[in-house]
């Protein structure tokens, strides 16, 4: 099942893969092996973006590390808390068909939370 979500400033992503939704997670929640994806559309080809992935868990004993790749690069290890921080920033690039692309993988046990994606064209200074 693919969900479509509303992101700020008027984006969209595609998240496949995650089991189901919950308060504690602050949105959406994977059990078990295998990966997630969170699939950001409607982008400028091309573009640089600057993006926050928050993975905040309210219960402290399911908290985690996770790994999570944009746009099919290096594995970034994060570490998921009940914390309301962004777990991984960065910049990335669209892809040529206008998007970029979060890979999400649990490495303890537990579950792995994606409580939101905050994402901007990297603009001109004023």
């Amino acid at each position: 099942q693919t969900f479509d979500v509303p992101l700020a400033n008027g984006y969209r992503a595609a998240l496949s893969g995650w089991t189901h939704t919950r308060q504690i997670a602050r949105g959406f929640l994977k059990s078990g092996a295998g990966t997630a994806t969170a699939v950001v559309k409607g982008l400028t080809p091309a573009a640089k973006y600057i993006y926050q992935v928050y993975m905040v868990h309210e219960v402290s004993n399911w908290e985690g590390e996770a790994k999570i790749s944009v746009n099919h690069g290096h594995n970034a290890h994060v570490d998921q808390s009940d914390l309301n921080w962004a777990v991984l920033e960065g910049v990335a690039e669209a892809t040529p068909r206008g998007e970029i692309n979060f890979e999400f993988e649990r490495v303890t046990a537990g579950h792995i939370d994606l409580s939101s994606i905050a994402i901007a064209k990297v603009g001109l200074a004023f």
